[in-house]
């Protein structure tokens, strides 16, 4: 498999998506579900961090993907992001009976599902092997990045250099509002 060689190489992380068919090409394409994909790399790879990018909130009960995420860290002695955002892709949703709701539901039920998430983490038994880095998928200025500065060790998002240059800045402001 390639998290195979691609951890021989010695690269840092590994990442697979949280998509139930592919984005682009096929729309029929052969696909595989991101955290059985997790799993299965926590036990075939050494080295690198290994993580969703990002699991959608929604798609899984935040308990239940608390308890997921603590377990692949402990398959992979401590190396596991969980990567976590308020989900998009509305062919997920439909194909799979899942409420999309809004932009500003999604986000909503990120803030919840990031809360409840904090507080299993806090009481499973075993607690996670390693660090359990929060990987925040968001941008929004005024949820999404309060979130990220609230509950996350890392960040992902996208866009040009200069969106990205003025969203760090909003999230440096938001950490200093929150205390970290």
């Amino acid at each position: 498999m390639a998290w195979r060689a691609a951890d021989a190489l010695g690269v840092d992380s590994i990442w697979v998506w949280d998509h139930f068919f592919p984005l682009s090409g096929d729309p029929a394409g052969a696909h595989f579900e991101g955290w059985s994909l997790l799993a299965a790399m926590a036990v075939e790879t050494k080295r690198a961090m290994i993580g969703v990018m990002v699991s959608c909130n929604t798609y899984r009960n935040p308990d239940l993907l608390a308890d997921m995420a603590r377990t692949v860290d402990h398959l992979s002695g401590g190396r596991t992001y969980l990567g976590i955002g308020a989900g998009w892709f509305e062919r997920d949703y439909a194909e799979y009976s899942y409420a999309f709701g809004t932009p500003g539901s999604r986000i909503r039920l990120l803030e919840d599902g990031l809360a409840r998430i904090a507080d299993r983490l806090s009481r499973l038994t075993p607690p996670p092997a390693g660090r359990l880095p929060i990987m925040i998928g968001a941008s929004g200025p005024k949820i999404g990045l309060r979130l990220v500065a609230t509950y996350g060790h890392a960040w992902n998002t996208f866009g040009s250099p200069e969106e990205f240059a003025a969203g760090n800045g909003l999230l440096n402001d938001w950490c200093d509002s929150v205390g970290r």
